[in-house]
């Protein structure tokens, strides 16, 4: 065993090289005490909660690394500590990009970008009832091509879609898929932020969705997305009820993101069970040079 004096090192060493996670610990514990709603600023609460492993800085400001998300965040009520943190994580000069509730940016500080969306919660005690072929049916892929089947409603979840577990070997397919699509953000990595799923046509990924986001208690599901030429066979909605079940089974909340023009979108989505709750803003910004 050792000494007295090397034991007080060791410890000393170790409180060291875990102060960052200390520091993030400790701001989860004091925060989760004050907050509201954790959705309100679901980044900080994820960084600061399930996702920190993946926070890079040290609060009051934080961000994901480039290839997982391009987020920072800041506390639910940012004072100049906390923006001077935000700066030295962007550079000077450099981009930062916010995604919570409204926040009042200071000055010295340019707005280049401001997209509102709006944050949908899903209201419902069981997930959404799948369609189509039962349940119990063996699943495959799909066959026969993009019109093998007559459109139906995007919002009709098919019960005979084959959902695929994804992971890195799959991971070029799925940045080709949302180049095509362009369903939000989604780095080069963003995949090993939670489970992404998917959904093959004679081997070739035509549809996905995954989960993003983490904070206690609660999933976001994110980067839904079909081909254009394979949309309206409730694909889209067969991937978000699976994911909705999933969270439901850990008992949490599923709450996802859709841009104020994508009303498609939000369509299948208050169909499948999901109300708005709040606005959000995807703020893109400049750090003071």
């Amino acid at each position: 065993m050792p000494a007295p004096r090397v034991r007080r090192k060791q410890r000393a060493r170790g409180r060291a090289l875990g102060c960052a996670d200390a520091r993030i610990g400790a701001f989860h514990r004091a925060w989760c005490g004050r907050m509201s709603e954790p959705l309100d600023n679901a980044v900080w609460y994820a960084l600061t909660g399930p996702l920190a492993r993946f926070a890079v800085g040290a609060p009051p400001a934080l961000r994901f690394d480039d290839e997982l998300a391009p987020f920072g965040a800041l506390p639910d009520a940012p004072d100049p500590a906390a923006w001077d943190a935000l700066r030295t994580l962007a550079g000077a000069g450099g981009m930062a990009v916010l995604f919570r509730t409204p926040v009042e940016v200071p000055a010295g500080w340019e707005v280049l970008a401001r997209m509102p969306c709006d944050q949908m919660l899903y209201a419902r005690a069981e997930p959404p009832v799948l369609t189509g072929r039962p349940a119990s049916a063996p699943p495959s892929e799909l066959t026969g091509g993009p019109s093998a089947t007559p459109p139906r409603p995007d919002d009709a979840a098919d019960a005979s879609v084959a959902a695929l577990d994804l992971g890195d070997d799959d991971a070029a397919e799925m940045q080709a898929l949302v180049a095509a699509t362009r369903p939000g953000p989604f780095a080069t990595r963003t995949h090993r932020l939670g489970r992404y799923i998917g959904v093959r046509d004679r081997g070739r990924l035509v549809a996905m969705a995954g989960e993003r986001l983490r904070v206690a208690g609660a999933t976001e599901i994110s980067a839904v997305c079909t081909e254009p030429a394979y949309q309206r066979r409730g694909l889209a909605a067969a991937l978000v009820t699976r994911l909705v079940a999933d969270c439901l089974a850990r008992g949490e909340r599923a709450f996802l993101h859709v841009a104020d023009d994508n009303h498609g979108a939000r369509r299948v989505y208050a169909a499948l069970g999901f109300r708005v709750r709040a606005r959000v803003d995807a703020l893109i910004l400049r750090a003071p040079a």
